[in-house]
C-alpha cells in the first residue's frame, strides 16, 4: 500500500523497493499456450506473484489477451474463417473469438482452450493475489479508454486508485501516456527495444514511471547511466540464467520471462 495515496502498489514501486520482481511472460508459455487461462494458471501453481499478458481490443470493444495483432499464429482461425485474411483481432468480434482454439497448436492437451477475456484473467489473479502487468499491444487511442473501462468494471480500479497489484506498459508512448492521463496512480512503463532519442525519453520522463528495456540494450547511458531520470528499469525478456550476470550490472528492478520457476532461481541466487 502507497501510504500516501492509499494506492496498492504496483511493480515499479515493488521491484525498487525489495528484490528484482520475476514476472512471467504471458503466463508460463514454456508449458502451456501462451496468454491462455491454461498458461496463467501454471505460472501461479510454479509460484509467479506477477505475471504479463497482451491486451488486444476486437470489433465490438472487448479486449482479449493476446500476443500478435493477428488470430492466426495461435488459434485455428485459418480453419474456421479461411475468406478472412490476414485475420486481424480489430475484424473480429468476441463472439467470433470465442469460437476459436487456441489450445491446439501448443499441444493436445489444450484442444478447445478458449480466447480469454481480460476480465476473465483478472478474476483469476483475484482469487490468487496475483500480480498483473498488461501490455497495451496498440497505438490506437481507443485501446487504453476500453482497458481502463475493463479494470474498472472488474473493481481492480476504485476512484481512480488501483485495488490490486497491476502495472501497465506499451511500446507505444501515446497509449501509455493517454491511459497515465486516464489512471494517474496507476504505475505505467514505456517498453523498448534499443536506443531511445533524446526527444522521446524528454516525453517519457513527463509521465512514466519506468522503462521495460530489452535486456541487451541496458547498456545505453539513457538506461543506466547519468542520463537516467526515470526510477525503474525493468529487463525483458531474460530466459537464460547466464545472462543475469550482465543484467545486474546495471540498475535493474524486474525482470520478465518464459520460464518462471528457473529464472526465479536464479535470481534469488544472484540478488540474495
Amino acid at each position: 500500500m502507497n501510504s500516501a495515496t492509499g494506492a496498492v502498489l504496483g511493480c515499479v514501486s515493488q521491484g525498487t523497493s525489495g528484490a528484482p520482481l520475476v514476472i512471467g511472460h504471458r503466463g508460463y508459455p514454456a508449458v502451456a499456450p501462451e496468454n491462455t487461462l491454461s498458461s496463467f494458471r501454471a505460472a501461479i501453481a510454479a509460484g509467479a506473484k506477477w505475471v504479463e499478458t497482451d491486451g488486444q481490443v476486437t470489433k465490438d470493444a472487448q479486449v482479449v489477451l493476446m500476443h500478435d495483432p493477428t488470430l492466426d499464429r495461435t488459434t485455428n482461425v485459418k480453419t474456421l474463417y479461411p475468406a478472412r485474411s490476414p485475420w486481424n483481432i480489430k475484424d473480429f468480434t468476441y463472439a467470433e473469438i470465442q469460437q476459436l482454439d487456441a489450445g491446439s497448436w501448443f499441444g493436445a492437451k489444450f484442444v478447445g482452450e478458449p480466447v480469454p477475456l481480460l476480465s476473465d484473467l483478472l478474476s483469476l489473479l483475484t482469487q490468487a493475489e496475483t500480480g498483473l502487468l498488461l501490455e497495451i499491444k496498440s497505438g490506437g487511442l481507443t485501446d487504453p479508454d476500453a482497458i481502463a473501462m475493463v479494470l474498472n468494471s472488474a473493481g481492480w480500479v476504485a476512484g481512480g486508485l488501483p485495488t490490486h497489484q497491476f502495472c501497465v506498459n506499451s511500446f507505444f508512448v501515446q497509449s501509455a501516456q493517454r491511459f497515465k492521463r486516464q489512471l494517474p496512480d496507476v504505475e505505467v512503463q514505456v517498453i523498448v527495444s534499443g536506443a531511445m532519442s533524446a526527444a522521446t525519453l524528454q516525453t517519457v520522463n513527463t509521465f512514466a514511471d519506468g522503462l521495460m528495456v530489452s535486456w541487451d540494450a541496458l547498456s545505453s547511458p539513457v538506461y543506466s547511466g547519468p542520463e537516467r531520470v526515470l526510477r525503474s528499469v525493468f529487463a525483458w525478456t531474460v530466459d537464460n540464467p547466464t545472462d543475469l550476470t550482465a543484467i545486474f550490472k546495471y540498475p535493474v528492478a524486474g525482470v520478465i520471462t518464459n520460464n518462471y520457476p528457473v529464472m526465479r532461481a536464479a535470481v534469488t541466487a544472484a540478488k540474495p
